[in-house]
């Protein structure tokens, strides 16, 4: 089961098959607190699960979510109605969170991404001024806080392509825009270039990790292996590099409920450890083979709204559009 407020996404685990998941509730909520978020158990969407002929207890087995504190506390809410639950935040969004503090770290290197942008956006001349010097090469990539790891990804062009795009942008007027004088002067910084280089050197794995992380159907010992990996690279990483980075993924991992009881579970399985967690029983372990870390099935589904919602439609009831959404998801997300 994983929620993200007002959107409900149910699977099915199984140890022959790939996981399935289904939308079984989307609503409409102004706000969303730990509340509502345990409120979807008087719903029919947790009531009426058809999963098992199994108690209820044992259906409701694992709950995936973002890492608020109002999710951490809806956990802990529908672990009194289903003691058997595991509850684990969201593994891309956690690494997110570290590139995010990262960003916040390097803030010469995120003003330096921000302008350059900025001196592309909706600006035909300099466009055609940058592809007639650098035909070959694309245009600066244009990160979206919301979306996991862009700006890592931006980075990692910047330290490939750094002395030409400093040229192409050296070459414009400053005073034409703000954006164009601010992008000269972090590229006139004495320290950008150590700073894009420590980043591409010590977190280049990252948006790599959230993109492996995302695919669908991966299975729970690919998953941890990722993760595993990362949290090797981050124990290498340099005392030169401030706490607050370095200490980031631990703090993350360290506020996941139940990550240590799906590590238990995933070595039981693969037969490297023999020690289940109270709530998993040895007839169920066999279903956690394909069990998400990640709430993508969740993303993926707010996706649906936007190409449900269109100009061509000016009504829609919200009740109607949950319906939609849900045969949406059903039709198109388990392939």
């Amino acid at each position: 089961m994983s929620t993200d407020g007002g959107l409900l996404v149910e699977g099915l685990l199984s140890p022959f098959d790939v996981y399935y998941y289904l939308v079984r509730n989307c609503t409409s909520r102004e706000v969303v607190e730990s509340s509502s978020v345990g409120g979807f158990r008087t719903h029919n969407a947790l009531m009426d699960v058809p999963f098992s002929d199994s108690s209820m207890d044992e259906k409701i087995c694992v709950f995936v979510s973002d890492a608020t504190p109002y999710m951490v506390k809806a956990g802990q809410a529908l672990k009194v109605f289903y003691p058997k639950l595991l509850h684990i935040t969201c593994l891309a969004h956690g690494l997110h969170r570290v590139a995010e503090e990262i960003r916040k770290e390097f803030g010469i290197v995120n003003k330096l991404i921000s302008s350059a942008k900025k001196v592309f956006l909706k600006a035909p001349s300099r466009v055609q001024a940058y592809k007639e010097q650098l035909p070959n090469l694309a245009l600066p990539p244009q990160p979206i806080l919301t979306r996991w790891g862009t700006l890592l990804k931006a980075v990692l062009f910047y330290a490939e392509n750094f002395e030409a795009i400093k040229e192409v942008v050296g070459q414009f007027d400053s005073s034409e825009a703000i954006a164009i004088n601010s992008s000269q002067l972090a590229f006139e910084n004495p320290s950008i270039k150590q700073n894009i280089a420590l980043i591409a050197t010590h977190f280049s794995n990252i948006p790599d990790a959230i993109e492996r992380l995302e695919t669908k159907n991966l299975p729970l010992c690919k998953s941890l292996e990722i993760l595993e990996n990362i949290i090797e690279q981050n124990n290498a990483l340099p005392n030169s590099l401030s706490e607050k980075v370095r200490g980031k993924l631990n703090a993350v991992l360290y506020k996941n409920p139940c990550l240590e009881e799906i590590k238990k579970v995933n070595a039981f399985i693969n037969g490297t450890g023999q020690i289940l967690p109270e709530e998993v029983s040895a007839e169920m372990e066999p279903n956690f083979k394909f069990c998400p870390v990640t709430s993508v099935d969740v993303e993926r589904s707010f996706s649906a709204y936007k190409l449900v919602l269109s100009d061509k439609r000016h009504k829609f009831a919200v009740e109607n559009l949950e319906k939609y959404v849900i045969v949406y998801c059903h039709k198109n997300y388990n392939q």
